[in-house]
């Protein structure tokens, strides 16, 4: 039986230069969605089949979004590269190491996509980031 974890200590990283390998920890993240994956098909289903049941076949893997949210600082360096890397175009890789899995991390390559700062009257600064995947998610040790 699997036991529960906190999701509390589940770092988000952004590789600091391209092909550099070295990663800084993104700041004043409260919650993170990580990658859905998801199996796309086809439908195989033929005239002579033996029932009117339908088959398909597995093709290629779906990425879905990284999404997160965190408390926006203007003066922090890493959230600013984030906004420029979205309106430069520019991917990076990111890794997630969650916090019940030791060395291990996913990790992937990805665009940003949305960078939106929030301001409620009676809250904090907010922004909602969204990454969006290329190419595989994988998980490393």
């Amino acid at each position: 039986m699997a036991t529960p974890k906190r999701a509390y200590n589940t770092l988000l990283k952004r590789e600091t230069t391209p092909a550099s390998g070295t990663y800084t920890t993104l700041g004043g993240v409260t919650d993170l969605n990580l990658p859905e994956l998801q199996a796309e098909t086809v439908d195989t289903t033929d005239m002579e089949a033996s029932s009117a049941a339908r088959t398909c076949i597995p093709t290629l893997i779906a990425l879905g979004d990284c999404t997160f949210t965190l408390n926006f600082d203007s003066s922090d360096a890493t959230q600013e590269q984030l906004m420029a890397d979205l309106v430069a175009g520019t991917s990076r890789l990111y890794q997630i190491a969650l916090s019940d899995s030791g060395t291990a991390f996913w990790a992937f390559n990805a665009y940003v996509t949305r960078f939106a700062i929030g301001a409620p009257v009676d809250g904090k600064l907010t922004a909602a980031v969204t990454l969006k995947p290329s190419g595989p998610v994988t998980r490393t040790t």
